[in-house]
């Protein structure tokens, strides 16, 4: 096994590459990453994103080259014990990480080989019918896995031999048509052209129940046809003698009844719209004219205070005054300062209201709202209709319904038309009915001849023409057309063989 330190040095540079911020500089970052955590194939992964960025960074691509060709001996050598004795498919899985960096390495592709040889060898090599069809799903189980031309080759040389091994049965299956289309769909399902869309038609007339439908639906425009239609796979309609099951139906379609009830609703729409005063406008109107009538008042007291504080000053200045001159002084001075205050703390409230009248507008938009009163329709229709089929008699009733209103645009109520269904729309419903019963009563018969008729092909699938007839026409009756794959699955088991387009 390779040592880390064999390589590490070769991306010293690319390291410097990682601190760029491009796809190319993470993509290298993301490789070093790995290879420090000693993952190769991640590592390798990266590198080569890295090259496939930048193809002509020689340093790159060769660290690419490098440290995938390290990988690949790495997971070659994990590998190789277990496809030397284990089985193909975990082989294959071991391997899947070095076949995706280096899908044509010798080492690699030795190891596929050999792994997809003793999984053939284990397949084994048959002749009969029996043992033929699950060879074929052995060898396709792997061949994805595996996908080399040589094994290829293999298997589809193995699927020729096969469908040649079942078309040898066709010539004994003469007179069979069950047999014949279970044979040849099984041929074309292995990728050999055959004739199965002849053997198809010759079996779908042979062995579907010829149904005659006798109908009576009490003049409602319903045809038999529409009925037929709706059959399986495993029945089809006839007329005259050679049915061989007579299903009888009669139905009665009512009248339409229709109920009308009416609801009256209303809704609010704006009209236009008027100016009316802002009470917020007026609010502070009348907080303004307030404050304004307290400054007013204020005002002339104030400065009466202040002339009687300034005489008092006036007449003491420059004479000798006595305890109480002077306390009539202090007093009137100290009523001029409380006063000039309290004006002060007035007036700022008056250019506080002024301020916020100032942001109103003094009248607002009030919008006019309208009320529309209209009448919702109810509408409802139904009809019933009886019907008689294999000695039952049932009724079932339709209902419809709808609504409606006249609209009104100035309010953005959308209109309603009444969309009211025509008797046509009942009849409609009245055959999908009638179909509905007819193949409900077919296929039970259909269901109680599959399960009579199963009887003679239980078990493991037996290639004889009886046999495979018997099959065939179970099949049909359980509304499947036989099929080459339905075939091959029961056959095969666990390895049935898939289906591939036949070569020409």
């Amino acid at each position: 096994m390779k040592s880390m330190g064999v390589w590490a040095a070769l991306g010293a540079s690319a390291l410097v590459l990682a601190g760029c911020s491009t796809a190319f500089g993470r993509a290298i970052r993301r490789g070093d990453e790995a290879s420090a955590r000693d993952d190769l194939v991640g590592a390798a992964v990266a590198y080569r994103e890295a090259c496939g960025l930048r193809p002509d960074d020689g340093e790159a691509c060769r660290k690419a080259d490098d440290v995938a060709r390290v990988a690949v001996e790495r997971e070659v050598e994990r590998a190789t014990a277990g496809c030397e004795t284990g089985d193909a498919v975990s082989c294959l899985d071991a391997l899947r990480a070095a076949r995706d960096l280096r899908p044509d390495d010798p080492s690699v592709l030795a190891l596929v080989d050999g792994a997809a040889s003793r999984h053939a060898e284990g397949c084994g090599r048959a002749t009969a019918p029996s043992e033929v069809v699950p060879v074929v799903g052995c060898l396709q189980r792997i061949e994805r896995q595996v996908d080399r031309p040589g094994y290829g080759e293999l298997v589809r040389a193995e699927e020729r031999r096969a469908a040649s091994v079942l078309g040898s049965l066709l010539v004994a299956a003469k007179g069979a048509p069950g047999a014949e289309l279970a044979l040849a769909s099984a041929a074309s399902c292995l990728g050999v052209p055959s004739q199965e869309a002849d053997a198809r038609s010759r079996f779908l007339e042979a062995a579907t129940l010829p149904v005659r439908l006798r109908l009576d639906v009490g003049g409602a425009w319903i045809q038999p046809a529409d009925l037929c239609a709706s059959l399986s796979s495993g029945a089809r309609c006839v007329d005259g003698s050679s049915a061989v099951l007579e299903v009888g139906i009669r139905g009665v379609l009512g009248r339409t009844q229709h109920e009308v009830t009416k609801e009256e609703r209303s809704i609010s729409y704006a009209v236009g719209s008027v100016d009316v005063p802002n009470p917020a406008y007026i609010t502070a109107d009348r907080k303004s004219r307030e404050a304004q009538r307290a400054v007013s008042e204020l005002e002339p007291r104030a400065a009466i205070a202040r002339t009687h504080c300034d005489r008092a000053r006036s007449d003491s200045m420059g004479t000798s005054l006595g305890s109480s001159e002077r306390s009539l002084e202090d007093r009137l001075c100290d009523e001029a300062r409380i006063l000039d205050r309290l004006l002060s703390d007035r007036q700022s409230t008056l250019r506080s209201a002024e301020s916020e009248m100032s942001r109103l507008q003094p009248t607002v938009s009030e919008t006019i709202y309208g009320k529309h009163r209209y009448v919702i329709e109810h509408h409802k229709w139904w009809t019933s209709f009886s019907t008689s089929i294999g000695g039952s008699t049932w009724e079932e009733t339709l209902e419809l319904e709808d609504t409606s209103n006249p609209g009104f645009a100035p309010a953005g109520l959308a209109a309603d038309p009444l969309e009211a269904p025509d008797r046509g729309t009942f009849e409609r419903w009245f055959g999908e009915r009638l179909a509905a019963a007819f193949s409900a009563e077919v296929d039970r018969e259909l269901a109680a001849r599959a399960e009579l008729r199963q009887r003679d092909c239980v078990g493991p699938v037996q290639w004889d023409p009886a046999w495979l007839q018997c099959w065939a026409e179970v099949s049909l009756a359980r509304g499947r057309i036989p099929s080459g794959q339905q075939l091959l699955r029961d056959a095969g088991g666990s390895d049935a063989p898939r289906c591939s387009a036949p070569k020409r």
